[in-house]
């Protein structure tokens, strides 16, 4: 009986640990873009947190790199009322994170190791087994570690919890990796107080400013025909953001500017 009650117990342990839902604790943390996340703010929308712990040289981070884009586009860049990605490194620094998702076409949002304190929260969160994939409820309680680190195994725990797709969500510009400029301008670039805004196409209806974690912080309306504004930007705090101009159809521009 000894000898059976020790990996019966083993056993139970580890289903407890995928299942039994565990309070976490508060965290702030910065991307490699310069933009502040904060995971109680963040669940407090009422949305799930899925965080991706990796490091450069881990190999099996790497592979996973295409299905995680492919759920992330599924579940909506970012932009959905249910689910936001972040993935946090272990090792590197911003430059060599950036590096990084511009070599594996890496889609989310990343937060380095030494500038953006994702070795801080690593230490607290993982056990320094990588990759690490858990999802935060909005009830403050990481309600599932995901292991293994596929397609499969992430979606149907999304499934578990109700979480939809939401493809269509991805029309709308999220982060920094997603920016294009087409017939657009900006400047002075970095802006200060203000920003001229400069668009081609006569069938423009609007601009937005957008923070990298897709929040609008301003929407103007424009007429088209002028293809000209001067936008107020005095009271936008010093980091990066995304200006978009819209037509009736959605999105027909967007391009990045910095906020001095």
């Amino acid at each position: 009986m000894k000898h059976l009650f020790i990996p019966l117990l083993f056993t139970f342990f580890f289903a407890s640990k995928q299942v039994n839902a565990q309070a976490v604790a508060d965290f702030t943390v910065t991307t490699i873009h310069g933009e502040t996340f904060n995971l109680y703010e963040k669940l407090d929308e009422g949305k799930y947190v899925f965080l991706d712990f990796f490091f450069e040289t881990c190999q099996p981070c790497i592979d996973m790199i295409p299905e995680m884009n492919e759920i992330f586009t599924e579940y909506g860049c970012n932009n959905s009322d249910d689910i936001f990605f972040l993935a946090i490194d272990v090792l590197g620094t911003d430059e060599s994170i950036s590096v990084f998702k511009e070599t594996y076409n890496s889609k989310l949002p990343a937060v380095s190791s030494e500038e953006g304190g994702g070795s801080a929260v690593s230490d607290v969160l993982t056990d320094n087994a990588y990759p690490t994939l858990l999802l935060i409820s909005p009830e403050r309680e990481i309600v599932s570690d995901i292991y293994p680190p596929t397609y499969a195994s992430i979606t149907w725990v999304f499934n578990n919890f109700s979480i939809p797709t939401a493809p269509d969500a991805c029309g709308i510009v999220s982060s920094v990796d997603d920016v294009l400029a087409e017939k657009l301008n900006v400047f002075p670039n970095p802006a200060s107080d203000n920003l001229t805004v400069t668009w081609a196409t006569t069938e423009t209806t609007s601009i937005n400013i957008v923070d990298t974690f897709g929040k609008v912080i301003t929407e103007i309306n424009v007429t088209g025909t002028h293809r000209s504004i001067q936008v107020n930007t005095d009271n936008l705090a010093s980091g990066t953001y995304i200006l978009t101009t819209n037509n009736a159809q959605g999105v027909n521009g967007r391009i990045l500017f910095q906020k001095m």
